[in-house]
């Protein structure tokens, strides 16, 4: 697909075709882009200063780097392969949804009235200054590897999120040091007491 002399394209809607690559290298007037269910497997949109709305799910794409993108609003990347997706600068984020990706961490840089990272390989997450925030939606279920996400208050984040996340996840305000406010799960022993062995 060549919209390379379209130096004037606003919106691009190429969805549902065998598209291996998309080059928008010219187009930098875009204002909303979708091209989902392709076989894309990297997309640089950093250019693209006007771009609020960007569709690209069921892709086979790896890493996506969406940083320093102060117009973009919505984001709809689920069902790819991502491991790396970076919003760092983009403040002004309201939807991302990234299900069934392969992240193992995300740094959250937006207001995110809407954040989904279902069924990823999330092993860490920072939460802290969200506090208080009200959202429409937000989902972090089915990250088998995701034990402890950080937080400023652990008592609200244990009030307000706990349902956000698997049954077993821990709020802290120090997830990888000593210091862990949260809710201990029960630990059974056996046998009871303990002469020199615990099983």
């Amino acid at each position: 697909l060549d919209v390379s002399s379209l130096v004037n394209l606003t919106g691009l809607s190429c969805a549902g075709n065998q598209l291996s690559g998309l080059n928008l290298s010219t187009n930098i007037e875009l204002q909303w882009l979708s091209c989902s269910n392709n076989n894309i497997t990297s997309l640089a949109l950093n250019h693209l200063t006007h771009l609020y709305a960007l569709t690209c799910s069921f892709n086979p794409i790896t890493s996506l780097d969406l940083s320093n993108m102060l117009g973009l609003q919505e984001v709809y990347a689920s069902n790819n392969q991502l491991t790396e997706l970076n919003v760092a600068g983009s403040w002004n984020i309201l939807y991302l949804y990234a299900n069934f990706n392969q992240l193992t961490t995300f740094v959250l840089n937006g207001v995110f009235d809407a954040l989904e990272l279902n069924n990823n390989q999330l092993t860490s997450l920072d939460l802290s200054g969200y506090e208080g925030k009200e959202y429409y939606l937000w989902g972090f279920h089915n990250n088998p590897d995701l034990h402890c996400v950080d937080v400023n208050d652990v008592e609200y984040a244990e009030d307000n999120w706990t349902s956000l996340f698997d049954a077993g996840v821990s709020f802290s305000t120090d997830c990888d040091g000593t210091e862990s406010a949260g809710r201990m799960a029960s630990i059974s022993t056996y046998p009871n007491p303990v002469v020199d062995k615990v099983t």
